[in-house]
């Protein structure tokens, strides 16, 4: 069984696209001025304002995990399906890095720059919430689970989760 059979980068750029008209659809809902409605496809602004990109990454949680149903796949991680960006669409399920750059590539077709984070066992996005143009540290971010339906951690709760992760290993 192939995997990568009749796939195309079109194909899977369809599906994302389809995502993002659902995410805008939500966000008319928000907020039917928000700038990230206007952009074309292929566009890539970028919004600076920390309450529009919440609005955004809100109706993007939304359509993803409520209305979609997409979920880490905590039953069977290791099957290497998780890893095929096609079939984490089909599945709605994936692996933390599958799930944040599908997360990741919404996110900036809408105009919210994130950045993704290797973490311990895990993978991360982190949001910037310092201002531009200053000197930036690690309590400038909130640090985003696409594995885990778009929870945003603080960098004391990540502090936390690596805690807990040395600890398991022990």
């Amino acid at each position: 069984c192939n995997p990568l059979s009749d796939i195309s980068l079109k194909d899977i750029q369809a599906q994302i696209d389809s995502i993002v008209e659902l995410v805008c659809k939500t966000l008319r809902g928000i907020n039917s001025r928000h700038p990230s409605l206007a952009f074309k496809a292929g566009e890539s602004s970028m919004i600076m304002e920390i309450e529009l990109q919440s609005q955004v990454l809100d109706a993007m949680n939304h359509v993803l995990y409520d209305q979609l149903k997409f979920k880490g796949n905590r039953m069977d991680y290791y099957n290497a399906l998780n890893l095929y960006m096609h079939q984490v669409l089909i599945r709605r399920t994936g692996i933390p890095i599958s799930m944040s750059l599908l997360y990741l590539t919404i996110a900036r077709q809408l105009g919210v720059p994130l950045e993704p984070v290797n973490f311990p066992s895990h993978f991360l996005l982190r949001w910037c919430q310092g201002a531009e143009g200053t000197t930036l540290d690690i309590f400038d971010y909130i640090y985003i689970d696409a594995f885990g339906k778009g929870k945003q951690l603080t960098v004391k709760e990540c502090e936390y989760l690596i805690g807990q992760h040395v600890t398991a290993a022990l």
